[in-house]
């Protein structure tokens, strides 16, 4: 008799149990009295129903079913709840304290919950420190009332994603968790026995089971409420579930919100509030606020059917991929008027955020969940009347309190300091939480600072604005309307939400009135001139002078001289170059005046005292002699500042950070008492910045003269400022001038961060410290040592205000100096967290942004992987340095040495050699390099003509190129000079140029003995070809070794291409005499490794396949010899 088929449940493997019981666990604990068997009878239903549909990821599924699973008791905002997550999240800080989780839980507290998921690391430590939390002291009273209100979300949103984390991770990190914390205090083998009996317990009516655990939901699709079919559901939030249904009345499918039941005193409170969202929506009708369709109930439940709307939320869309400003502030337009017409209906949102934000398919922006909406004013005890309309649309006289006094209620990210604190909530809050959103959809960043709910709201309350992202570019008129919309005081704010879309309306209204005016005229123009002018004098006032005052630096005379130079400079300048570089100056001027200009009127009406006006036209004058500096340099007819203008243009100093109050006091530092000593400590600033400016174009020579010079004076001044600025200026420059005396480099930061913190300038001291870790990182065997700067300069960085820059800085240094030290993993995840900073802080399309991605390409192992992200540095670099930078023509050039298909790899590196030749026309070395390469790609491609033609016009580039004292020229000319002899002839030379080269190469470093593999292949070939075949055989012999050597840290498909290319030749070298047995099998070999990595390479190497089988069937003809010697 055979025995019954087992279920899928009982085939669970013990660890999946032990997954399954520890998600019941956590979830469980989303309840004040935790109950895992009854989240895990939920499971069984489930099981049987995914059996029954033949789930394979059974796991998986009833994780999701216990997720999916409402908390039983009390509601979902209810008192019991809302304590015992208050409670248990300040027990998990408090255990986490000082460690990157504590800032993520805060985060997700500021955010309203955690959004996707959890790295699995992270989600091991939050499990386990959940434990560790359950059996420590309580926590402090006070510190459990801080999170009250605001940690229920944040608390089941981080149970959610842990117990998604246990269905991903792996058997031995499960049952170490089981090992350190069994839940429950059984025995394991009882514990999964009483699991797999919990799985099995199916009730008749699986509905039957989740009404007797918790709550009821109706998530059973298809079911109908009133008129309506469910047909999926779509999302969650603190009071009800959202569907997608079907009106099969109307035959069109609709959103529902139903509302989740609970206890009887919360349930009726819940029912209002979503009733009052649903009311307080059809009162509404408006293109940017969302449709109600019909309020209704269905036995105990209570729905809404709302508009279905087709599209994603704002802040999905402001992640999917860069936005520009202008597209920005479109949608947020859009947003505007949905508000906008709630308010002028008499209500107020009070949860503004981008997800409450969707952007249609169709274009159209939709306000969505008026959950939390009000309409009544605020009393003299803090709690809140609002007359309610009942279901007829009549209002109530005796409403309940349908929000209690000193509740707050909102995300903590987006809530003014009147939200906080319980106070009066209205129009001016809203516009509020709209500035925080439309800044953080501007920069990247929340606008206010702050690792904690308690942190932010401080910063909230004290209008502690961060400063924005270097490179950003937004304008600052736009920049002082967010600006205004963030003030603490609402009196302080726009009057109205209609203001203050007006003010940001300003770009389409510049528009209409350009066109209008091009409408006009010309002859009323001329004629009515001399009233114009009168007007426009009568107009002018003591804060329009910042006009005249800017004007010498970026004027009319110094814009036409600069133009000149960029058509000296040739044509592709003028059309390509030039209109860049003048919108960017043009742009830097305008937001100058307008700065100017805030900050004088500001001063008139008393906002602005007179210290703050002297720092911020300090602040403003230090910019204008920046942009003096650039106009003139972009002035002189020289084609190097030409190629470089956008680098130039680039590094100008921020003006935003002039209307950056806390900024400018942080930046005051006490001078000295002798004026002449205090003038020349505050125009040190201005020669750092002429000296970076000098770096940038490529002069060298005179930037390290200055810099020099900086720390002579900054010596002899004596004063500790003054020391570090140049000091850490002079380090700056060394390592952008890659100076090879890490000695005196490491001398100069070390002067630098002791001049830092002596003068208690943390900002310098992190920098200098990690510039010191990056030096000495570079020292052979000094890696390790190195790293033990991370944690100096992250604690002064702790001390600095807006760390964002320093700290990209720091993790790609430190994962550049890991790197070095052999630990490519840990250098892979502080590049990526790197990339992260640097994208918040200085926009996704920045430089920054680009470098890290290539460095964190090169940490790839597999080549199609580092070559996609080296083309998405690409275009970042073509933007923001030009096609003919040489940052530029390095990332694509080593982007198509990543590539493996050849043909596509030349394709890739084409436009460079094109823009070198109309951009850089006199720099013949890059243009020679460029094509170098080209060729190399075209010969592995199969195209030898082009390779030959490509080779020999690189060659002609650098044959004037004078020698050093008759020996070999530079490295690249002799490879570039060496590859063209082997098609013209001239072996004799390329082999004495190569044989010189190889002798004096080092090899202590990774790349040095890569160079050298270059030579010893080239060399081979030169030798080969001149019937040589044992020096041949040498030179091609150590260039496999050499190539094979440095396997680990030259990742780039080029030399896989030279090391199979060397195998080959070194096979025809073999086969050219009379080869031994020992022989044959060696270049079988060669041959094998040879053509294993071709195969991998695609059918673009097939002809390379051929040659390979031709030499293997040659091998295999002088094996059938008997005269072969063993």
């Amino acid at each position: 008799m055979s025995s019954p088929v087992p279920s899928t449940r009982d085939s669970l493997a013990s660890a999946d149990l032990h997954r399954l019981d520890q998600a019941a666990w956590l979830l469980a604990h989303k309840d004040p009295t935790p109950d895992p068997d009854a989240v895990l009878a939920v499971a069984g239903a489930a099981a049987a129903a995914a059996e029954r549909s033949g789930r394979t990821d059974l796991v998986i599924a009833l994780i999701a079913a216990m997720i999916e699973r409402p908390p039983a008791g009390s509601s979902a905002r209810g008192q019991a709840r809302e304590d015992c997550a208050a409670r248990r999240y300040a027990g998990v800080l408090a255990v986490l304290d000082g460690t990157p989780e504590a800032a993520l839980l805060q985060q997700s507290l500021r955010r309203g919950g955690l959004s996707g998921n959890l790295p699995l690391p992270t989600a091991r430590r939050l499990r386990r420190a959940i434990k560790r939390s359950l059996r420590e002291p309580p926590v402090a009273d006070a510190e459990i009332e801080a999170l009250r209100g605001l940690a229920a979300t944040a608390w089941e949103s981080l149970l959610d994603a842990l117990a998604r984390s246990l269905a991903l991770d792996g058997d031995d990190e499960i049952l170490t968790d089981v090992a350190l914390d069994g839940p429950g205090g059984e025995r394991a083998p009882a514990r999964l026995a009483r699991v797999r009996a919990l799985l099995r317990r199916v009730p008749d009516d699986a509905r039957a089971t989740a009404g007797a655990v918790g709550p009821r939901e109706p998530a059973a699709l298809g079911r109908r409420l009133g008129r309506f079919v469910l047909l999926q559901r779509i999302g969650s939030g603190a009071m009800g579930v959202v569907y997608a249904a079907y009106d099969d009345k109307l035959d069109r499918k609709i959103a529902i919100k139903v509302l989740r039941q609970q206890s009887t005193r919360d349930s009726a409170r819940a029912q209002l509030r979503l009733l009052r969202e649903a009311q307080a929506m059809a009162r509404l009708s408006h293109p940017n606020v969302a449709v109600v369709h019909e309020v209704g109930t269905d036995g105990d439940d209570v729905y809404v059917a709302m508009e279905f709307i087709r599209g994603t939320t704002v802040q999905t869309w402001l992640s999917s991929q860069p936005r520009s400003w202008r597209d920005i502030v479109d949608v947020f337009l859009q947003a505007g008027k949905g508000l906008a017409a709630a308010h002028a209906a008499g209500l107020v949102h009070r949860d503004f955020k981008p997800s409450n934000v969707m952007i249609g398919v169709d274009g159209r922006v939709r306000v969505l969940d008026f959950g939390l909406c009000s309409t009544g004013r605020d009393s003299e005890s803090g709690e809140h009347e609002r007359p309610h309309r009942d279901l007829s649309g009549e209002i109530t006289a005796a409403a309940p309190k349908v929000t209690q006094g000193g509740e707050v209620v909102g995300t903590p990210a987006y809530m003014p300091p009147e939200q906080f604190s319980g106070r009066f909530v209205g129009p001016a809050s809203d516009q509020f939480a709209f500035c925080v959103s439309l800044h953080e959809a501007l920069y990247g960043q929340l606008p206010f600072p702050g690792d904690t709910v308690q942190e932010l709201a401080h910063a909230v309350a004290r209008g502690e604005v961060r400063d924005p992202p270097r490179g950003t570019r937004v304008p600052a008129w736009l920049h002082a309307v967010v600006l205004r919309g963030l003030r603490p005081d609402p009196r302080d704010r726009y009057p109205g939400m209609d203001a203050l879309l007006k003010a940001l309306d300003r770009s389409h209204a510049l528009r209409r009135r350009t066109y209008a005016a091009a409408l006009g005229l010309a002859g009323v123009a001329a004629a009515f001139g001399f009233i114009a002018a009168k007007a426009q004098h009568a107009q002018a006032g003591p804060c329009s002078g910042g006009d005249a005052a800017i004007d010498a630096a970026w004027g009319g005379e110094r814009r036409a001289a600069a133009e000149r130079a960029f058509s000296a400079a040739g044509p592709a300048f003028v059309a390509e170059v030039w209109p860049r570089v003048q919108g960017h100056l043009d742009g830097y001027r305008r937001d100058w005046v307008a700065e100017h200009r805030d900050a004088c009127l500001a001063h008139q009406r008393g906002e602005l005292s007179d210290g703050f006006l002297d720092r911020r036209m300090a602040c403003l004058d230090q910019r204008k002699t920046a942009l003096a500096e650039v106009a003139q340099l972009l002035a002189e007819r020289d084609p190097n500042v030409a190629l470089r203008a956008l680098e130039l243009v680039d590094n100008l100093p921020s003006i935003a950070r002039c209307s950056d109050l806390s900024a400018l006091e942080r930046d005051q530092r006490p001078l000295p008492d002798d004026p002449v000593v205090a003038r020349r400590i505050q125009a040190m600033d201005d020669e750092i910045q002429r000296l970076e400016n000098l770096e940038k174009i490529g002069r060298q020579a005179a930037a390290t003269e200055l810099a020099d010079q900086l720390v002579d004076e900054a010596e002899a001044l004596g004063e500790p400022s003054a020391r570090a600025r140049a000091l850490l200026a002079r380090g700056r420059l060394a390592l952008s001038l890659l100076a090879d005396d890490p000695t005196a480099n490491a001398e100069l930061l070390r002067g630098a961060l002791s001049a830092a913190v002596e003068a208690g300038d943390d900002e310098r001291a992190a920098e200098a410290t990690t510039l010191l870790m990056f030096v000495r990182g570079r020292e052979p065997g000094q890696a390790t040592s190195a790293l033990e700067f991370f944690d100096l300069a992250r604690a002064f960085l702790s001390r600095v205000s807006s760390p964002g820059p320093l700290r990209g800085l720091l993790l790609n240094n430190a994962a550049v100096v890991a790197f070095a030290g052999g630990d490519a993993e840990r250098a892979r995840q502080l590049h990526a967290e790197a990339l992260r900073v640097k994208q918040v802080t200085h926009g996704p399309n920045s430089i920054e942004v680009a470098y890290t991605l290539t460095n964190l390409a090169m940490l790839h192992d597999d080549p199609d992987a580092r070559a996609r992200q080296m083309q998405e540095a690409l275009p970042i670099f073509e933007e923001q340095r030009g096609s003919a930078h040489p940052q530029t023509i390095e990332a694509r050039l080593a982007a198509s040495l990543n590539v493996r298909d050849p043909e596509a790899a030349r394709q890739l590196l084409r436009p460079g050699c094109e823009a070198l030749e109309r951009f850089a026309a006199p720099d013949l070395m890059q243009r020679a390099r460029c094509l170098y390469y080209l060729a190399h790609h075209a010969r592995e491609a199969g195209a030898e003509d082009d390779a030959r033609q490509a080779q020999r016009r690189a060659a002609e580039l650098i044959a004037d190129e004078a020698t050093d004292a008759g020996g070999p020229l530079n490295l690249d000319g002799t490879l570039i000079r060496g590859y063209a002899a082997l098609d013209t002839g001239g072996s004799a030379d390329a082999v004495r140029d190569l044989r010189n080269a190889i002798e004096a190469s080092p090899r202590d470093q990774w790349f040095q003995r890569r160079a050298r593999a270059e030579c010893e292949l080239l060399l081979g070939l030169h030798l080969q070809a001149a019937g040589e075949l044992e020096g041949a055989e040498q030179a091609l012999q150590a260039a496999i070794d050499d190539f094979a050597a440095v396997a680990a840290e030259a990742r780039d498909v080029l030399r896989d291409q030279r090391l199979a290319r060397a195998r080959v030749a070194l096979v025809q070298v073999s086969l050219a005499g009379q080869p031994s047995a020992r022989t044959l099998e060696r270049a079988g070999q060669l041959l094998a490794d040879a053509e294993r990595w071709y195969r991998d390479g695609g059918d673009a190497y097939a002809w390379r396949l051929a040659e390979v089988r031709q030499l293997e069937r040659r091998i295999l003809d002088l094996r059938r010899q008997p005269r072969i010697s063993p």
